[in-house]
């Protein structure tokens, strides 16, 4: 396959720290892994409004035909955004539970954000990892899509996570790999927050 190459600028501004430790412990159980009736787990789901049992994806996730489960429960897809048009989908499941979720960024990103991703890379997890936000939005021309370019650790199992700013609100989603891909690699991407906004605002906690 031709590689499709994604330019990164380095910049020198100063960058937003990353949340303490501490507040790890809430994002970790806002996530659980996306899973076959079998347990085998392909993909993250992060919890965005627990008193109305919504869960935040990647659409390429859920679009697969089989049953889906979040954790050990049983999830419906309640609305998605088709691959090709940004990826994204809402789950409902009203058995799954997680003692916390995650809100929604009310500002953009910028270059050099720093962001956390928790997920569950080759299955295994939640993992925590992060990095920064390359570019809030550039054209990734392996798939002539508009995303937005993110500089963290990523698997397979990872699609799906909630990609978190300094505070731990949600930005965008990981819906993508940098091509030509080894088996874990370090540039990836998602919807752009503008996109984010305007497809699962209503489905988050307010």
């Amino acid at each position: 396959a031709v590689a499709a190459l994604v330019a990164v600028t380095l910049i020198t501004l100063p960058f937003q720290t990353a949340p303490a430790a501490k507040d790890f412990t809430a994002l970790f159980d806002a996530v659980r892994p996306l899973q076959t009736a079998s347990g085998q787990v392909f993909c993250t789901a992060t919890q965005i409004d627990k008193k109305r049992h919504f869960w935040l994806t990647a659409a390429h996730c859920v679009t697969h035909g089989g049953e889906l489960f979040i954790g050990d429960a049983p999830a419906l897809i309640l609305h998605m955004l088709p691959v090709e048009d940004g990826d994204m989908a809402i789950l409902y499941s009203e058995l799954a539970t997680a003692p916390s979720d995650v809100r929604m960024s009310k500002t953009p990103p910028r270059r050099g954000d720093r962001i956390t991703v928790i997920g569950f890379p080759a299955g295994i997890g939640p993992i925590v990892t992060q990095g920064y936000v390359g570019n809030p939005r550039v054209l990734f021309t392996y798939y002539n899509e508009w995303l937005m370019s993110l500089d963290v650790s990523i698997c397979g199992g990872n699609s799906g996570s909630a990609v978190l700013n300094s505070k731990g609100e949600v930005i965008s989603v990981l819906t993508r790999y940098h091509y030509p891909r080894p088996p874990c690699m370090a540039l990836a991407g998602g919807p752009p927050w503008a996109q984010l906004v305007s497809f699962a605002h209503e489905y988050f906690r307010r």
